[in-house]
C-alpha cells in the first residue's frame, strides 16, 4: 500500500483494490484442489470425471480459494469442501 501511495494512487483505489487482489488471486489454492480431487477421484474409486463434475470443480475450488484463509495447510481443509460437492467420501 506504501508503494501505491508512492505512485500517486488516491487512498480510496488502493485502500480497496490490493486488499480484494491479493484475496482473489489464491490461484495456487484453486489448481492444489483441482489437481487433488482429480488425483483422488482416479486413485481411490477409478472414477473419472464428467463434464459438470470439472465445472463443479472449478467453481468450487475458485470460490474456496477466495475464502481461504492466508495460513499454511487451509487450503487443505478447503479441499474437503471440494471433496464433498463432487460427491467423493470425505472419511
Amino acid at each position: 500500500m506504501k508503494s501505491a501511495a508512492n505512485l500517486g494512487i488516491s487512498k480510496e483505489v488502493y485502500s480497496f483494490s490490493l486488499p480484494l487482489g491479493a484475496t482473489i488471486n489464491m490461484d495456487g489454492t484453486a489448481i492444489y484442489q483441482g489437481v487433488c480431487a482429480t488425483f483422488i477421484s482416479l486413485s481411490v474409486s477409478g472414477h473419472m470425471f464428467t463434464m459438470q463434475e470439472m465445472g463443479l470443480i472449478v467453481l468450487t475450488a475458485t470460490l474456496a480459494s477466495i475464502g481461504t484463509a492466508g495460513v499454511p495447510g487451509a487450503g487443505a481443509i478447503m479441499l474437503l469442501m471440494v471433496l464433498d460437492a463432487v460427491g467423493l467420501p470425505i472419511v
